[in-house]
């Protein structure tokens, strides 16, 4: 099974199990829904999506574009958070080795980045990764 389709099942599942095998040890994490800044690293790319999966709910892949060298993919989802639907795209970028170097998240509307935003730093996700990352 490719790095996609086990992160395609992952979300799906709205579980962090297996996350840590799709991605290369130096990819990076960028979301203008979730954080201001890139998040480089493994370790921290697992945990700001553990926390983002836990709080999404009803989270379903209702489309899969793929580049036509499959070097890039899109997965666009439906969900909710909190009381608000939400539509978001995780735009994914592969190494010659099949392992996710980059991710990207979008979401949409305002009003469920906003309330993603305020779930995940009541469960103290945001303050911890930005220390780690190094920001104050």
């Amino acid at each position: 099974m490719s790095a996609i389709d086990s992160f395609r099942r992952t979300i799906e599942r709205r579980t962090a199990d297996g996350l840590t095998d799709v991605f290369a040890e130096d990819v990076v994490l960028r979301s203008p829904a979730v954080i201001e800044s890139a998040y480089p690293g493994r370790e921290l790319v697992v945990t700001t999506l553990s926390f983002a999966l836990e709080l999404l709910e009803d989270l379903l892949v209702v489309d899969q574009l793929e580049s036509p060298d499959g070097s890039t993919h899109a997965l666009i989802v439906e969900g909710r958070v909190t009381r608000y639907r939400l539509q978001g795209c995780f735009y994914l970028r592969v190494n010659d080795a099949g392992l996710i170097v980059d991710v990207t998240f979008m979401l949409r509307p305002l009003h469920a980045v906003e309330a993603l935003v305020s779930a995940m730093a009541a469960k103290g996700a945001q303050p911890a990764l930005d220390l780690e990352a190094g920001q104050e």
